[in-house]
């Protein structure tokens, strides 16, 4: 075996041990973007871990301040697909969401849809800072994108809670008002809410409350007469009291009618 042979075989297997703990490996592994883009498939099919990412972020954050040159948009394709496939579904550290959140800011107005899309999943189900969130709130009348990040936090917040009354009040976001309600939904549907039945149990099945509480608010506002919906988030949510309930109903009205037809 020639001395070449045994150190590509050195290579590969450092590349492989990599996989099982890339936190150990990857400072010696990505030195910098072009490291990244040499090793993409490597990291794209790796399950990194937060503290992973997050230096991973630190290179592409400090290469961009620096206004260096480097495949920018292609790391952030990289980045989707590694956050994406990451090993854990924890929420992000704050030092990583703010690496994050700059990126984000970056290419969310100027890239193209894909890149769009791209960082819109960066910090996709991610807890961010009042700050974060304010710029969200100044900024969602512009993209989309925005917008969506507002409508799906993943937990409730009182600044979003705030946009959510105001945007219900003025009558914008007509077209997406069940995610509107679920946002002020916090122990119940607020009294000036006024919304059909199908709106009602989409915004209860949205919003952020635990579903004992989902299933309380499903059963308290629910329509016997349309109740398809709730029939649909019954199931999801795995309810059958709902079904019961309906059923109870209309039991009790066949026996009405049996009894007014036997004392005919």
């Amino acid at each position: 075996m020639q001395k070449e042979d045994i150190y590509r075989h050195i290579k590969v297997l450092e590349l492989e041990l990599f996989k099982f703990s890339p936190y150990r490996y990857i400072r010696d592994l990505i030195k910098d973007p072009n490291d990244i883009l040499l090793y993409k498939n490597l990291l794209r099919n790796t399950s990194l871990d937060n503290q992973s990412i997050e230096y991973l972020v630190q290179i592409i954050v400090s290469y961009m301040k620096d206004n260096q040159r480097f495949r920018r948009v292609e790391c952030m394709k990289i980045l989707k697909r590694i956050i994406k496939n990451r090993s854990s579904n924890e929420f992000f550290e704050s030092s990583l969401i703010n690496g994050l959140f700059y990126l984000y800011k970056c290419y969310i107005f100027t890239g193209s849809d894909e890149i769009q899309w791209a960082v819109s999943v960066f910090i996709k189900d991610q807890l961010l800072s009042d700050d974060d969130i304010k710029w969200l709130i100044d900024n969602c009348d512009d993209s989309e994108h925005l917008t969506n990040r507002l409508l799906r936090y993943p937990r409730e917040n009182p600044l979003i809670t705030e946009w959510a009354e105001q945007t219900y009040k003025s009558g914008d976001l007509s077209e997406r008002l069940s995610e509107v309600v679920s946002l002020l939904i916090i122990d119940d549907v607020p009294s000036y809410v006024s919304v059909d039945s199908v709106t009602l149990m989409w915004s209860i099945y949205y919003s952020k409350i635990e579903e004992g509480k989902k299933e309380n608010l499903i059963l308290k506002y629910l329509d016997f007469n349309d109740y398809s919906s709730a029939l649909e988030i019954a199931e999801r949510l795995n309810i059958p009291s709902v079904v019961n309930k309906l059923l109870i109903y209309y039991k009790d009205r066949a026996l009405k009618y049996e009894k007014v037809a036997n004392n005919k």
